[in-house]
């Protein structure tokens, strides 16, 4: 059985905490670009499942990590791919839905949302690598695919460690007094 707290109207408070965490994903991503400069794609990866994660333990809605997605594709830069515009769109949107299903599938299966969350945070970021490459080059797949699965390993470890990083983050501020008062207001 679907659980009914997923299935909920969208209030401008939701839209205005998607759009803040967009903020602050593009803030932490020029900062980790700065700082990890030589493994900038890895910490991209490892801000992408906590994103990911965090937008579905705080909104707790179906379909909000496919807007965050949405809104986020023309500001986050996954280059590092080698995938702009359009692009890129599709590949996060993919990426969303991608997360979307294997948490929906988890909740409604095993009856672990959080496992759905951990997993899809992984799923999402091999889907990045895999479908980025379907659009740059179906040439460069063929020639390179132990690379390429190389790079699925470790965007996969990136978005579970990135994941769970989120739910050590939740666990520190779900039960402070703004995130119960967006979590119960009427």
């Amino acid at each position: 059985m679907i659980e009914p707290e997923t299935i909920k109207h969208y209030t401008f408070i939701d839209f205005l905490i998607i759009l803040l965490i967009v903020v602050m994903w593009k803030i932490l991503q020029l900062v980790a670009n700065y700082l990890f400069s030589e493994a900038g794609l890895i910490a991209n990866f490892i801000l992408l499942g906590i994103m990911l994660s965090f937008t579905s333990l705080l909104v707790r809605k179906s379909g909000a990590v496919i807007i965050l997605s949405a809104i986020s594709a023309p500001l986050i830069n996954l280059g590092g791919i080698g995938i702009f515009g359009w692009k890129n769109f599709f590949v996060m949107l993919i990426a969303a839905i991608i997360f979307e299903l294997s948490a929906f599938l988890a909740r409604l299966e095993l009856k672990r949302a959080s496992l759905g969350i951990v997993i899809g945070s992984g799923l999402a970021n091999t889907s990045i690598v895999f479908f980025a490459t379907i659009f740059t080059s179906i040439q460069i797949m063929s020639s390179m695919a132990a690379n390429l699965i190389n790079l699925m390993i470790v965007a996969f470890l990136c978005g579970i460690i990135g994941s769970l990083i989120s739910f050590l983050g939740w666990h520190l501020v779900e039960r402070t007094k703004p995130i119960l008062r967006y979590e119960y207001r009427s």
